[in-house]
């Protein structure tokens, strides 16, 4: 039995890491990526890790209620310009797994014969003609210490013609802002859905 658990916020990866390594911590959530595969492999004495196959989720998530992307084929031009390994490789130094759908296959919530776009810069390039696009800046938000990914995406989109900007929040401003529906797309994620969901 614990007499006591005590969870300490430390936002800093580096220094997260560093209080396990010192013993400062006894535990941490999301090691440094850069580090992981030491860990995996057995070189970092004294540290051990729990393989999570369902540890959770990112997505591309749209305001499909107001411009520019209550339009379809910009929606879609945006999916197509996507490179998910790209960006798995970036952000995650390729752990992980790219999913189509929220859950991977294999989970009991999987849904087989959903296609999902794959990446095809002339593809997007042409439904962002046909989407009337004329290279107006469109927002990406991004949180802090998340800046990777949408990083990542701007990059690809950039390459296909399309103005991508990157902001960059704070956690509170960014779920504060998605609450209100102010926002055209982020990335985000979280861990998976309880069953039965309790929000």
């Amino acid at each position: 039995f614990l007499d006591r658990v005590v969870l300490r916020p430390i936002g800093d990866t580096t220094v997260r890491f560093t209080a396990l390594r010192s013993g400062d911590v006894d535990m941490i959530e999301r090691t440094p990526y850069e580090w992981v595969k030491e860990i995996v492999a057995g070189k970092i004495k004294g540290v051990g890790f729990v393989h999570a196959p369902y540890a959770g989720y990112r997505q591309l998530v749209f305001n499909v209620v107001e411009p520019p992307f209550d339009d379809k084929k910009l929606r879609q031009a945006v999916a197509y310009a996507m490179d998910k390994k790209e960006i798995l490789d970036a952000a995650f130094l390729g752990f992980g797994e790219i999913a189509d759908q929220q859950y991977p296959k294999g989970h009991a919530w999987y849904f087989d014969g959903v296609p999902a776009p794959h990446h095809d810069a002339a593809k997007a390039r042409a439904l962002l003609k046909e989407a009337g696009y004329k290279g107006q800046p469109i927002d990406i938000f991004a949180q802090q210490g998340e800046e990777v990914e949408p990083t990542t995406l701007q990059a690809q989109l950039k390459r296909v013609g399309m103005n991508a900007n990157l902001r960059v929040l704070d956690a509170g401003a960014v779920n504060a802002m998605r609450r209100r529906g102010e926002f055209t797309f982020y990335i985000g994620g979280g861990g998976f859905a309880l069953d039965p969901s309790p929000t």
